[in-house]
């Protein structure tokens, strides 16, 4: 059995997918030379160096695709969430997409010819594979699959309707729990339902914690989306601030901003910039509770390396349906993203320190025996073998 793995990043990039892929394969229980990635060259900050990825993915084969960034530079004079802005992506991403068919053609006819099954991180590169008689597993990772049947939650129409073209093309679709009740609705022979996972031996937690200050932690792309700015504003209506902190890591269009608060002490924000993992998963564990008031993601590996570093988490109802079982036992709760809410739930939080007495220990081992990426990547493997058996009895 044959695996494609295609995303539109540099896995050097070490971010949310990129760390999804790299366990992927990390943990693969096929052998890593029937394993090859399709990725785009990015010259942005990289969080891996080349040697970090190549001992995990040592054997395996990976296509490097070039992308436009002079292009991509205009969208961001353009105003985020716009009309405009979102019309020029679809269209850049349509245009890379015909140069790359082009240019690549023979690369791109025999990764079709061989591979048993193309599984899409990046959706919007499957018109590049549609003549492949492989299977073709689109994901939930970059696309949400509400945008095409909740209406409460749906997009611009542009986006909507480039989501269905590539549903179209798609032989199977992962869903994340949380979106589970769409695959009677986006049926295709191989769907399948499976969670994101966590490296639970990095982001393990620190027991007997001196609570005399109360930290309080964000990690995340450094956006309003993320809810950065939310959170900031939250912070800000606490007047009290005397036996808390405020830590963020991470990088993004408000970054100017966020280190401009933490030059003034009495704001008690503390910016850490972009951190390796191990010193992320250090950062984790000496602080408290998680608040993450975001309304741009499909799943949040950062929630679930919070969970695994044992801290209590503030998460956005944005997020209901994804951490349940982590709220019905005491671990998390889901927030509405009013910065009048969340200070208020902060300041009680951080007074009373219920939530802070809880039995840290348990909640690591539920994440150890329920998400750790060995047992999350073999699931996955798992569904992959009953796709190449039942394609082959098809045959």
């Amino acid at each position: 059995m044959k695996i494609t793995y295609v995303m539109g990043t540099d896995i050097r990039t070490g971010r949310g997918s990129e760390n999804i892929l790299i366990n992927y394969i990390k943990y693969s229980t096929i052998k890593k030379s029937d394993i090859s990635i399709v990725q785009n060259h990015s010259s942005s900050p990289h969080r891996l160096s080349t040697e970090e990825v190549n001992k995990v993915i040592n054997g395996s084969k990976i296509y490097t695709f070039p992308t436009y960034f002079k292009l991509t530079k205009i969208a961001t004079l353009l105003k985020d969430g716009s009309v405009l802005r979102m019309a020029f992506n679809i269209a850049l991403v349509k245009l890379n997409l015909i140069i790359l068919s082009i240019k690549f053609k023979k690369t791109i006819n025999y990764i079709c010819k061989n591979s048993d099954i193309i599984y899409f991180i990046a959706n919007e590169y499957i018109p590049l594979f549609k003549n492949s008689k492989a299977i073709k597993i689109g994901s939930n990772h970059c696309i949400n699959p509400k945008a095409i049947f909740d209406k409460t939650y749906r997009h611009h129409y542009l986006h909507v309707l480039n989501e269905k073209r590539y549903y179209k093309l798609m032989d199977g679709f992962h869903f994340f729990p949380s979106n589970s009740k769409y695959v009677k609705r986006l049926y295709k022979p191989y769907n399948f339902v499976l969670s994101n996972g966590v490296d639970t031996n990095v982001f393990k937690p620190r027991y007997n914690k001196n609570r005399k200050i109360i930290k309080f932690f964000f990690v995340a792309a450094l956006t309003i989306p993320k809810g950065i700015k939310t959170l900031t504003d939250s912070w800000q209506l606490i007047k009290n601030k005397e036996e808390i902190e405020l830590h963020i890591a991470g990088t993004g269009t408000m970054t100017s901003y966020i280190k401009n608060l933490a030059k003034n002490r009495e704001n008690k924000i503390f910016y850490h910039g972009v951190l390796p993992t191990k010193k992320l998963a250090t950062l984790y564990r000496n602080c408290d509770v998680f608040v993450y008031p975001s309304k741009a993601d499909t799943f949040s590996l950062t929630v679930l390396e919070a969970l695994s570093s044992g801290l209590y988490v503030l998460a956005s109802d944005f997020l209901v349906g994804t951490f349940d079982d982590f709220k019905s036992r005491g671990y998390l709760e889901y927030i509405n993203r009013n910065p009048l809410i969340i200070s208020k739930r902060m300041s009680e939080i951080a007074v009373s320190k219920k939530e802070l007495k809880r039995n840290i220990k348990k909640q690591y081992e539920y994440v150890k025996n329920n998400y750790d990426w060995k047992i999350i990547t073999k699931k996955l493997y798992d569904e992959f073998r009953k796709m190449d058996i039942s394609s082959k009895k098809i045959e």
